[in-house]
């Protein structure tokens, strides 16, 4: 048997200290961003070129190098991708494979397989959370391994599924990018069509557009074309397994949710008992307490869910003129944002807005033909972005389901067809 420290030219453990954080630069690399072999740059922490040199003075990250986390779990790891220029996050340890006996992308395969995990896991230590000592890591022992050119196709079959489920995840960015644009420039700009002949007016909100409504969203709940509301306040002894996921603010990501395969569950008659409190298409999720503002729309093809109290969920009843879709991106206009800050509150533990500023907030509501124009325009581009979101779920599990496979030999690389992706 051989160790990892046999096959790599380096194993620096992260600074023990917070990077101070910033609002552009290098990615932070948390435990929480390493994602079973990739790096999730989609809720990333940055910090200045001033941290990044000195949060890299023992050595400088660079591509094919290996980010492993001590803990948060234990063991998951991903391999820096071309371009990237991380900073390790705390609890993290770069691995820089020496390429003379293993190819980083099978290396990476390697310590995600059953027999690394478990060892890993096994040897962790820690009263509260469990972690990986550096010297357990240099000792982690690996089985012989094949070939380079073996190797190298084990590696490109797996880097091939991570390569499909990368162009789907800047597919999706671009595809929200132009929805929240289209927003900006007809209703914050105000340059819809037809905009030269409709005078602005003053309004609770500074100039609108002649004709535009300004609302509460309490007037809004009365007239039913609105509800907002908290979440179902569970026993541990409810969640006994089931069809009915309990959304978390872990769940809730920016524009998607996370985590629901693991998420506590109820049976399905907790439909009838949770109320209103089970999501509906349409539906946008938003964290109210720690992660506030963070928010997610709820489509035909999401698990059924139950909000939990850390959540709020917001439900256009598509009476009047207002549309979920109009709903979702003024949400994530700064006009949402701004009213989140004024009213914001803190607890020793989080921040959080309440229920009842939730239900003060006031927002614009332009013509009714305006509003339909927007949907049939955004519509489309937020449904292509929710396949390519299932598209990179089916991707995930099928390398995640072949990953042991190739990685112990018993799905031969040599008669896979790669000669496209080894180009």
């Amino acid at each position: 048997m051989i160790t990892l420290s046999d096959v790599t030219e380096l194993i620096v453990d992260s600074e023990h200290k917070t990077a101070p954080k910033s609002e552009t630069g290098h990615p932070l690399v948390r435990t929480s961003d390493i994602k079973r072999g990739r790096i999730e740059l989609s809720n990333i922490h940055r910090v200045n070129e001033e941290t990044y040199q000195k949060w890299t003075r023992r050595a400088v990250p660079q591509s094919g190098d290996l980010i492993l986390a001590r803990e948060a779990p234990v063991g998951n790891v991903a391999v820096v991708t071309d371009g990237m220029t991380p900073v390790l996050g705390q609890r993290t340890v770069l691995l820089r494979p020496d390429r003379a006996c293993v190819d980083p992308t099978y290396l990476c395969a390697l310590l995600l397989g059953d027999e690394a995990q478990y060892w890993m896991n096994a040897v962790a230590n820690g009263a509260t959370v469990p972690h990986l000592n550096m010297s357990d890591i240099r000792a982690l022992k690996l089985p012989e391994l094949p070939d380079l050119e073996t190797q190298r196709r084990t590696g490109a079959a797996i880097a091939s599924f991570d390569d499909l489920i990368e162009n789907n995840r800047r597919r999706i960015e671009i595809l929200e990018e132009m929805a929240r644009l289209l927003y900006r420039e007809w209703f914050v700009h105000f340059r819809f069509p037809g905009h030269e002949d409709v005078e602005l007016v003053n309004s609770a909100l500074g100039p609108v557009p002649d004709g535009w409504e300004i609302a509460r969203t309490s007037d809004l709940i009365t007239s039913g074309e609105l509800e907002i509301g908290d979440g179902y306040r569970a026993k541990n002894a409810e969640m006994t397994g089931g069809p009915l996921r309990f959304l978390r603010v872990k769940n809730v990501q920016e524009g998607y949710f996370t985590g629901l395969a693991e998420a506590d569950s109820f049976p399905a008659e907790y439909a009838e008992i949770v109320g209103p409190k089970r999501s509906r298409p349409g539906d946008i999720a938003i964290a109210m307490k720690g992660s506030v503002g963070r928010l997610a729309r709820v489509d035909e093809l999401t698990p059924a869910l139950v909000y939990s109290p850390q959540t709020s969920y917001w439900r256009a009843n598509r009476r009047g003129r207002l549309t979920s879709t109009l709903l979702y991106e003024w949400m994530q206009s700064p006009s949402f944002v701004q009213q989140c800050a004024q009213v914001k509150g803190a607890t020793d533990m989080a921040d959080y807005v309440n229920l009842k500023d939730q239900r003060s907030m006031k927002l614009q509501l332009p013509p009714t033909e305006l509003v339909r124009l927007f949907n049939d325009r955004v519509n489309p581009l937020l449904d292509l972005a929710s396949n390519l979101r299932r598209q990179n779920d089916v991707l995930r599990e099928a390398r995640d389901l072949l990953l042991p496979r190739l990685v112990s030999g018993e799905l031969d690389v040599s008669k896979l067809n790669l000669d496209g992706v080894l180009a």
